[in-house]
C-alpha cells in the first residue's frame, strides 16, 4: 500500500507540472521511476482512464468557489477532470470536503492532499470489492 500511494503522489504532481497527459504518459513515467508493471496496473484502474465518456465540458465554479479557491487550485481541478484522471462525482466529492474545510483560500497542495485521499479511498473500495460491503445490518 505504501508503493501505491507513493505512485499515487507522484502521479497527482505529475499531472500539475505536464501540460499534457495521457495513460501511456504516466505509465512511462512511472516505469521510469521504478514501478513494476503490477503496481503501474493498480494506479492506473484507480485514475480508471479510458473508462470516462468523451469529455464533456468544463466544470463551472460558483461565485462562492471562486472566493475560496485560487486560480492555480482551479486550473487544478479542471485539468484532473479534463485528462480523466477523476470523473465528475469523484471531482465534486473532492470540491465538496475542501469547502467544508475551515480555509480561507484553498490552494494547489490542498487539492492534491484530498485527491490523493478520494483516490486511496477509492483504491481500497476497489480492494473491498462491492459485494462484500453491507450499510446496514438486520
Amino acid at each position: 500500500m505504501e508503493k501505491f500511494v507513493i505512485a499515487l503522489n507522484l502521479v497527482i504532481d505529475y499531472i500539475d507540472s505536464s501540460d499534457k497527459v495521457s495513460e501511456k504518459d504516466l505509465a512511462d513515467y512511472l516505469q521510469s521511476t521504478g514501478f513494476e508493471d503490477n503496481e503501474i496496473r493498480q494506479v492506473l484502474a484507480v485514475l480508471d482512464m479510458n473508462s470516462f465518456a468523451p469529455f464533456a465540458g468544463y466544470r463551472y465554479f460558483s461565485r462562492r468557489e471562486k472566493n475560496i479557491f485560487t486560480d492555480e487550485a482551479m486550473n487544478y481541478l479542471q485539468k484532473l477532470h479534463i485528462t480523466g484522471v477523476m470523473d465528475m462525482v469523484s471531482l465534486e466529492t473532492v470540491i465538496e470536503s475542501l469547502i467544508d474545510t475551515d480555509n480561507y483560500r484553498i490552494g494547489v497542495e490542498q487539492v492534491k492532499n484530498h485527491v490523493l485521499f478520494n483516490l486511496m479511498e477509492k483504491k481500497s473500495l476497489f480492494a473491498e470489492g462491492a459485494g462484500d460491503y453491507e450499510e446496514y445490518d438486520h
